[in-house]
């Protein structure tokens, strides 16, 4: 797996906020029906103040909790990077300063998923990271994609 991992200040998402519920596996709403509830104007209109790296739109994740069925709520948001202080009337969030696993991704949604599984599987318990309390975040745009994960050094 291609990976760097970067320090970086704070920043803010503004974009649409969902709070998900995750169901023996299946999602509630699924990202198919948050993206397809998202006009193309939206789209536009958040890629168009994406000013600050991971530039264009973002999947964050953050607030994740599970029970102990497995089952698990969280909030996601999709939206842009901005410095910009008008949020043209979407959700915002801001996110600390953290270190950053980039993982870089070629291919479709299901190397994504892939690449995702081997995160958690092989690179987090042979590497030298654990995982932060903090956020993920999902760059993609034409078979790129970039998985962020909030990390830190164990022990």
């Amino acid at each position: 797996m291609k990976y760097r991992i970067v320090e970086k200040e704070p920043f803010k998402v503004v974009g649409v906020k969902y709070t998900v519920e995750m169901i023996n596996q299946i999602l509630s709403p699924t990202y198919e029906d948050m993206i397809a509830a998202i006009s193309d104007t939206q789209m536009k209109e958040m890629e168009s103040i994406s000013n600050k790296e991971p530039y264009g739109i973002v999947h964050v994740t953050v607030n994740y909790s599970e029970d102990s069925e497995g089952n698990a709520t969280f909030d996601q948001y999709i939206g842009a990077v901005t410095t910009n202080e008008d949020t043209y009337g979407y959700s915002t969030i801001e996110i600390p300063t953290f270190l950053w696993a980039i993982f870089e991704v070629d291919g479709d949604w299901q190397q994504v998923e892939e690449t995702w599984k081997r995160i958690y599987s092989e690179w987090l318990p042979s590497s030298s990271y654990e995982l932060a309390e903090g956020p993920e975040m999902l760059v993609s745009k034409d078979q790129k994609s970039e998985i962020w994960i909030a990390v830190r050094k164990k022990g």
